[in-house]
């Protein structure tokens, strides 16, 4: 039980590191912040971590299991499916406990939603800037078509980048927040968060992959060449079959 605590505040933390890294991951793309100094770069990697200790030190202290939540569970979820209350382990909001409003689960929800406010507005802040960057930087380069449509990509590219963990992460917990706090229960939407942050990490590179060009091409002939591979074992299986069984009618037939 203890491990499976251990696991679940590590899992709370992981989420909130993971909302600061999608703003870092924007804030990488101006030298002036990142390139001054090491120094610079390494507290920038920090900040990750600081809103992963963050995020869990919320939820320890106010989203931990309550008298209340447990007598909830009863209630819903143990009905529904076998098993023991001291089995589980859990973190998350019950605003109404005893008909009343609690207010040290909405202090709780209301800070991870600045942390994952600071996190949406660094990504906008800083998605406009790279936007505006490139996209004066294919107006006015007298470069060749190619790098004029390589820089495009590279906006799409970002733009999707863009939009991929707001749908995956920030939407999907912004829901399951609104929902509690209205008093609305729904499985379906927990089971949706755990399924976007699975996806997430398999997600994320893809936009990459098939926007750029380069990468497209290099992703297309591996595919078509494991392709041909894969035929040639199988036209050669089916050779050996035929003659397999052409000797096997000429030994009849003697």
């Amino acid at each position: 039980m203890e491990f499976l605590f251990i696991l679940n505040v590590i899992f709370c933390g992981s989420f909130g590191l993971s909302m600061a890294i999608f703003g870092i991951h924007f804030v990488f793309s101006n030298k002036r912040l990142t390139s001054s100094s090491p120094i610079v770069v390494i507290v920038w990697l920090l900040i990750p971590i600081g809103f992963g200790i963050i995020w869990a030190m919320i939820c320890l202290t106010t989203l931990f299991h309550t008298p209340e939540k447990d007598e909830f569970l009863r209630k819903t979820y143990l009905k529904r499916y076998p098993g023991k209350l001291e089995d589980l382990t859990y973190f998350g909001p019950y605003f109404y406990p005893n008909g009343s409003l609690d207010w040290k689960p909405c202090l709780g929800i209301a800070g991870c939603s600045l942390l994952m406010s600071v996190s949406s507005l660094t990504m906008i802040f800083c998605g406009i800037k790279c936007y505006n960057r490139i996209n004066n930087l294919v107006r006015s380069t007298s470069q060749s078509s190619h790098h004029r449509s390589l820089h495009s990509q590279f906006l799409t590219a970002l733009i999707v980048e863009t939009l991929v963990p707001v749908f995956l992460m920030h939407i999907p917990a912004a829901v399951a927040y609104i929902a509690s706090f209205l008093n609305i229960s729904s499985e379906i939407a927990g089971n949706i968060i755990t399924m976007t942050i699975a996806l997430y990490p398999a997600v994320d590179p893809l936009p990459t992959i098939f926007i750029i060009s380069s990468y497209r091409n290099a992703v297309l002939r591996f595919i078509a060449n494991r392709l041909k591979q894969f035929s040639c074992v199988q036209k050669a299986l089916e050779s050996m079959t035929k003659t397999v069984a052409s000797e096997a009618n000429e030994t009849g037939v003697l």
